[in-house]
């Protein structure tokens, strides 16, 4: 092609990436969760999701629909493949469209989930694809057909698509149902048929989703196009986002949700999931699989109650989170190696890592646009006038000049109009990567910073940071250091147990002879109020004042640490603090000694961005000598095995976890993190499991009773604990668990109980239900009706006993039986009352023991009782014995 072809284009692209600005203004990647099933059994076909009253998610399968409260799944069994799923806050149904019609959840006898189906099994109404309720009806949708089930009345009726063509899902919209079709467009659903929409607003757009905004009567639509239309109840508008990629176009939409007034979701087939700001018309974010999500396929789409938006794909389940106030920044390109330290120095982000220092740069990426531009090009010529003819000079000619006249001539301007091309450069798009600063390849542990100057140190030495460039202060291994503000000097612990010292300016050695001789192990060092230097060992602690590059005064402590644990150092109020794994230790100057204040209560501690020692007490984060915390860093509980922690100007903080991730925490709202109520999820006993009721009653022979609560919680960072205190049994709450959700009870005595529980989230907020009360009931013979039958039948006895005796000497011997059978078994009927009142549930031993003391205590009685019945002073068994052999002789 000749040169000139391309330049006959309208349009020229050439990217320019312009990678100079280390500002950024990048919020980071949503939080996301990922969960699955982990069952051999099921797959992850998964075609749609829903959240019950309690806020448990319900999933339609393929093998049936799936229940998960955020700890544990539940698998109930449909007669065929489950396809959608819907909601019915009236009667708290989940209400079921799958291969073999219509269903629902119901709770059978043994109180679990049970499918059953709506539709009488002589009807066929064929596979329903998509099913939607308004009021008592519930529209499920078929191929070809709307089938109408009053939820009441128990009715089914049907619409057929005669000219519509095959139907694809039923939407809300306003107080309406509509369908969308192969050959109609969008029409709305009918009492009998199809009808046309009322506005040609709708006409012939094939619509993928309809989402409603969570407050007000607007909707998005997503069109099978891949475009995106915003309607307000009476005006339909394109919503034209700004994609140069043309990344939305090519993902292939297939639905949405309206998170808020400026956030939208789109779920797409080949990209993920879109978050789009339809107020500024651009794309927030996109969360795909460079950025955690496992598949970028995806198969079902839905939002939690709390602003959790759920994502179904071949790897199981992820929950994106952009309602919480933690954003990673650890999915960005260019950054390698295991996370070590973070600071936000003058809004540009350093991460240092095991392979060397990285920022996180802004790369705007331009095109040259080319043009064609048409330019008017005037030119102006001189042109002589033409010549005169001469005149004759006539009689007086000769008294006229003889000079002859000069030429004249004409300006004569002629204009032309001519294309060219011209360039010019538009923002394509803003992206961010980290880039490696030169010179530094390995560890990076520490970061400090002034207004103006940022310095690092790690394996590779001590360096002074401008923009993308280190400069080398020195290339000794540095342990830590401290930038003494009030000095003007930089402190450097060294691999080599060597204290160096540069001048903040210069970035020079200064006091090299000074600290000549100095050896030892340094672990920490900082600057107090007064600007005297304090150092810590392993088993000494240092301070030095200093007078310019003289020591003019200094002193050090010794320390018990037999196991050489790390000792970090701060202040407050001007008192000077250290901390290590024995305790809390403080400075008394006037008696030159170090005092332990308390012992250690901290589970973890650690130095983070400037020198800044941080204590997690096993709830709350908190800087060394700070006794109060805030909601922001309470916040900090949320994130498990934080190895490092920054905070900047702007009061944000910087997290970096065991996991090698990075996250920045923006917000100090905690009631957007917060699990669903607690609830009863069911009591199971030896022979049934049930719901809580009033005056509940158990036999004590099946007393072995199991209590499972539930609290769903999805973000998965909220660690949630139960604790439990049964009246009745003990007087004291039980140690706080993860695993007290379920409480079992393998065997309780007789009596009346109260079982409280309550549950407590790592941000400390606790919540408690209702007390659950019930009863155990003794075995019949131990219920009072049976003391009363047995009192009945022993009065009876003793009655008839004395009866025989008055008859004379010939019922002797039957008297005398019966009277003995009847002071047995009163006995037995005492003893039994006392072993029931006071038997423990102990050892054989002891129950042994305690029948003993009944049967002393009981004897006493058992003569009184003996002397009344037989009215003789000694009656014995043998005297039966006798009387029975005299009657043989």
């Amino acid at each position: 092609m000749h040169p000139s072809g391309w330049l006959r284009s309208v349009v020229f692209i050439f990217i320019l990436t312009f990678s100079g600005s280390l500002v950024f203004g990048q919020k980071g990647d949503f939080f996301l969760t990922h969960y699955s099933h982990q069952s051999e059994a099921l797959d992850n076909i998964n075609f749609d999701i829903a959240q019950d009253e309690k806020g448990v998610i319900c999933i339609a399968n393929r093998a049936g629909i799936l229940r998960f409260d955020g700890r544990n799944w539940e698998h109930i069994n449909t007669p065929s493949a489950a396809f959608s799923l819907t909601y019915n806050a009236t009667d708290k149904t989940i209400y079921i469209g799958g291969y073999d019609g219509l269903g629902k959840l119901v709770r059978n006898k043994e109180n679990s989930f049970v499918y059953e189906s709506l539709i009488d099994s002589t009807q066929h109404i064929g596979e329903i694809f998509s099913v939607v309720i308004r009021g008592d009806l519930l529209y499920g949708l078929s191929n070809s057909a709307i089938v109408k089930y009053n939820l009441k009345t128990k009715k089914t009726s049907s619409i057929i698509s005669k000219y519509s063509g095959e139907l694809y899902k039923l939407f809300e919209l306003g107080e309406d149902i509509y369908v969308s079709t192969e050959k109609s467009g969008l029409q709305k659903v009918g009492e009998s048929s199809l009808e046309e929409t009322m506005s040609k607003k709708f006409d012939r757009i094939n619509v993928e989703f309809i989402a409603k905004h969570p407050e007000k009567e607007q909707y998005l639509f997503g069109l099978l196009d891949n475009t995106l239309k915003l309607y307000n109840g009476s005006n339909v508008v394109n919503l034209d986002i700004k994609d140069d990629d043309a990344y939305l176009q090519n993902s292939e939409i297939t639905d949405g949700i309206w998170i808020n007034d400026s956030l939208s979701a789109v779920a797409t087939l080949k990209g993920g999931v879109i978050f789009i700001n339809h107020r500024r018309k651009t794309i927030e974010q996109i969360v795909n699989y460079q950025s955690g999500l496992p598949d970028n396929e995806i198969f079902a789409f839905a939002e939690d109650s709390n602003g959790g938006i759920w994502v179904a794909h071949s790897a199981g389940f992820t929950r994106i989170s952009p309602g919480l106030p933690f954003r990673n920044f650890n999915k960005f390109e260019g950054l390698e190696g295991n996370i070590l330290s973070v600071i936000n120095h003058n809004d540009s982000l350093y991460v240092g890592t095991s392979m060397g220092l990285y920022f996180l740069e802004k790369v705007q990426d331009y095109e040259d646009i080319v043009y064609k531009e048409q330019q008017v090009i005037t030119t102006t010529k001189s042109v002589p006038e033409a010549e005169k003819p001469k005149r004759k000079k006539g009689l007086f000619g000769f008294l006229k000049s003889n000079k002859e006249e000069e030429p004249t001539t004409n300006t004569v301007t002629t204009s032309r109009t001519v294309t060219r091309n011209k360039v010019r450069q538009e923002l394509k798009s803003i992206s961010y990567r980290y880039k490696k600063v030169e010179g530094l390849n390995s560890k990076v542990f520490h970061f400090m910073a002034t207004e103006d100057k940022l310095f690092c140190a790690g394996l590779d030495g001590l360096y002074q940071i401008k923009n993308t460039e280190a400069i080398v202060i020195t290339r000794d291994p540095i342990h830590t250091f401290s930038i003494a503000k009030k000095n003007q000097k930089v402190f450097a612990a060294t691999y080599a147990d060597e204290l160096k010292v540069f001048d903040i300016n210069t970035n020079e050695r200064v006091m090299a002879d000074v600290l000549s001789d100095f050896r030892d192990h340094i672990q920490h060092i900082f600057e107090d109020d007064n600007g005297l230097i304090w150092i810590s060992s392993t088993d000494e602690i240092y301070f030095l004042e200093l007078d310019g590059e003289d020591i003019i005064g200094s002193e050090h402590y010794p320390i018990t640490n037999p196991f050489y644990f790390n000792t970090f150092g701060g202040v407050k109020d001007e008192m000077v603090y250290f901390i290590n794994e024995s305790g809390t230790f403080s400075i008394d100057p006037e008696k030159n000694t170090v005092n332990k204040i308390d012992d250690i209560s901290a589970k973890k501690y650690l130095t983070g961005s400037n020198g800044e020692v941080w204590i997690y007490d096993g709830e709350n984060w908190t800087k060394i000598a700070e006794s109060n915390s805030s909601k922001k860093l309470n916040l900090l509980s949320v994130f498990k095995n934080i190895n490092y922690i920054s905070s900047d100007d702007k009061d944000d903080y910087w997290v970096v976890t065991e996991n090698d991730e990075l996250y920045k925490l923006t917000d100090s709202n905690d009631k957007i993190i917060s699990p669903y109520e607690l609830y009863l999820k069911r009591i199971k006993t030896p022979l049934e499991s049930l719901l809580p009721y009033d005056k509940m009653k158990f036999d004590q022979e099946n007393s072995s009773l199991l209590f499972e609560f539930a609290q769903p919680e999805f973000s998965g960072i909220l660690d949630i604990k139960y604790q439990y205190k049964l009246e009745g049994l003990n007087k004291d709450w039980s140690d706080w668990s993860g695993n007290y959700n379920i409480v079992n009870f393998s065997y309780l005595p007789e009596g009346n109980y109260t079982l409280k529980m309550r549950s407590k989230d790592i941000l400390g907020k606790v919540s408690e239900i209702e007390p659950i009360s019930f009863e155990i009931v003794p075995p019949y013979w131990k219920r009072p009706w049976f003391y009363a039958l047995e009192f009945t039948v022993l009065a009876l006895l003793l009655f008839i006993t004395v009866r025989l005796k008055k008859l004379g000497f010939k019922y002797r011997l039957v008297s005398r039986l019966l009277a003995l059978i009847t002071l047995i078994i009163i006995i037995e009927f005492i003893q039994t009352i006392a072993e029931n009142e006071f038997a423990s549930q102990s050892t054989p031993v002891i129950d042994f023991l305690i029948q003993i003391t009944i049967a002393i205590i009981v004897l006493p009685i058992e003569s009184v009782i003996r002397k009344f019945i037989f009215k003789e002073k000694n009656v014995q068994i043998l005297d039966f014995i006798q009387i029975k052999n005299k009657k043989d002789k």
